[in-house]
């Protein structure tokens, strides 16, 4: 009995894990470069429209992330002007009910004294309507350094009767998190240490020889 209640506890917890859109923002400082991953589900909010980007690139409530009261994910340094689309490198996809589109683009907008918002653009326009299940995938590298962010983590905002847009999720079911990654030593670098370190341990026992 008690095998089962726990095994009952770890089954909700892994259905409320992943009942959630998850964007994991990743890059070295100085790199010039982020790698942003997307996974998880959830269940569209209210019907809208997740645009393409042509001449659409200003906010729509339709379809761009306003996260919570603590939500200026973007630096107060940035070189991020307002409204901006940014082009992707890779392959990301959304799908809502039976539709699936490509990413081609994100949003991004510091928005002053506002709560920064963020967007995605896709390569044909996606209409959705409340209730059907949306998910998203895929990897893409963004042409922007860690150090336009604040590192942390950021909820989709439900001060708003809307949730605070990406009205293609419920409220409080979008997480955005912006991590700075270590610099990892090439494998060749790693062979001339290890050599390195082996001739160090060959020596001191020849002179103890």
């Amino acid at each position: 009995m008690k095998n089962y209640f726990l095994g009952a506890i770890l089954l909700l917890a892994c259905t409320y894990a992943n009942a959630a859109l998850i964007l994991n923002v990743e890059g070295i400082s100085g790199s010039g470069s982020t790698t942003w991953s997307l996974s998880g589900s959830s269940t569209v909010n209210q019907s809208g429209t997740i645009r393409t980007n042509v001449g659409s690139n200003n906010f729509s409530v339709d379809d761009t992330f306003e996260p919570d009261v603590a939500g200026d994910f973007i630096s107060s340094t940035t070189t991020i002007l307002d409204n901006s689309l940014f082009s992707i490198s890779g392959l990301a996809t959304i799908t809502i009910g039976s539709d699936t589109q490509t990413i081609t683009d994100i949003f991004l907008d510091p928005d002053g004294a506002s709560r920064d918002d963020f967007g995605i653009r896709v390569d044909s326009a996606l209409s959705y309507l409340a209730g059907e299940a949306s998910s998203w995938a895929g990897d893409f590298v963004v042409g922007l350094d860690i150090s336009e962010f604040n590192l942390g983590t950021y909820r989709l905002n439900t001060t708003q009767s809307n949730g605070g847009g990406f009205l293609f999720a419920l409220a409080d079911d979008v997480v955005l998190n912006f991590n700075e990654a270590t610099s990892v030593p090439e494998p060749s670098v790693i062979a001339l240490l290890s050599l390195g370190l082996a001739g160090i341990g060959f020596s001191r026992k020849k002179k103890a020889a």
